[in-house]
């Protein structure tokens, strides 16, 4: 991920300074060294976790290259920036922060009842959280599994889970055939 993104980097660079000799001299640009940090929100409370290992810095680009840069993560969204510039004048301390994403799981039961706490057939939370689901139970039915397999995370998208039942044992039933009667308008077994 991150080769892709410093070829990114590269390209547009390159695109800004073949731009940038083509033009007169007034429309220099003031270029800055980004150091960017990435925080993520904790999924046990609200505070954030400074991830290290994705830690970029730029150098000698122009804020809104350094803006459009900031990296977009699975089950996460941007929430807050913060820019703190040195007294050098060409040193940016960039923070991001990055919520974790509301998570919705629907688990249709189809008649059955499970010991886990739903909210109208939904279990919420933030990606990656874990959750438990119980097996649901149905009167005369065996559970089966899910219509997709439930991971043990709260994935990065909202998804729909069926439950599938198999019927135990054979039923018994009995058909009887009623004949409407001639005389009344009653009905007697045929």
């Amino acid at each position: 991920m991150k080769k892709a993104k410093y070829l990114f980097l590269l390209l547009a660079i390159f695109s800004l300074s073949l731009f940038s000799s083509c033009e007169e001299e007034e429309l220099v640009i003031p270029v800055a060294n980004y150091y960017i940090h990435h925080y993520f929100q904790n999924i046990e409370n609200d505070d954030y976790t400074l991830l290290e290992e994705e830690d970029d810095v730029l150098e000698g680009v122009k804020e809104e290259m350094a803006v459009s840069f900031f990296m977009q993560y699975t089950g996460f969204t941007i929430s807050k920036v913060d820019m703190q510039k040195f007294e050098d004048g060409v040193t940016v301390d960039v923070n991001v922060y990055y919520d974790r994403d509301i998570i919705n799981l629907t688990f249709l039961l189809d008649g059955g009842t499970t010991e886990t706490k739903l909210t109208e057939n939904q279990l919420t939370g933030k990606y990656d959280d874990f959750f438990v689901i119980y097996d649901p139970e149905k009167t005369g039915y065996e559970f089966d599994g899910w219509s997709d397999p439930v991971p043990e995370t709260f994935p990065a998208e909202d998804h729909v889970y069926k439950a599938i039942w198999v019927p135990i044992g054979t039923i018994e039933y009995t058909v009887e055939h009623y004949q409407q009667n001639i005389k009344d308008d009653g009905y007697t077994l045929g």
